[in-house]
């Protein structure tokens, strides 16, 4: 059985499915995509045959000659300020957004942050155990750096 995988250095995820006897295939890409909302996002047939599939086939050989037989498409909440989550309290909810894309690399540190927000803790301990102060994601009283990744 495949677990879970994230192949980083091409921005794909797959996650078996045994109900189906199918392996659900995701991308996060930045392939030139233009910034703003779209009414009616359409999947592009040609991102998986022109660009995932080749390097999929590099990482895991046995995705040779496989196909999808469907696909879908959305959109991802960017925060173009900072490229940094959110997490902010607000009446009744506490809103999480903005992860650019790398929301499963940072879920760990945003549930951490989510259950500080929640239970009222001012700090919250990461894995490894850096420190965070639980409103340094929020808007109010923000104090993060601008996110980049090095290859």
């Amino acid at each position: 059985m495949l677990p879970f995988t994230q192949i980083a250095g091409i921005s794909v995820y797959l996650k078996a499915e045994p109900t189906e006897g199918s392996v659900w295939l995701g991308c996060a890409d930045d392939f030139g995509r233009r910034y703003g909302l779209e009414d009616d996002p359409r999947t592009e047939g040609g991102l998986y045959s022109n660009n995932i599939y080749h390097a999929l086939v590099k990482y895991l050989p046995c995705f040779r000659n496989l196909r999808p037989v469907n696909m879908w498409t959305g959109q991802r909440a960017i925060n173009s300020v900072d490229r940094t989550p959110v997490v902010a309290a607000a009446p009744g909810m506490i809103y999480v957004g903005s992860a650019t894309g790398y929301g499963i690399t940072k879920s760990d540190a945003l549930g951490r942050t989510v259950a500080a927000v929640h239970s009222g803790e001012e700090e919250v301990t990461l894995y490894g155990g850096r420190r965070l102060r639980a409103t340094d994601l929020g808007v109010e009283a923000r104090s993060v750096g601008h996110e980049m990744f090095k290859v």
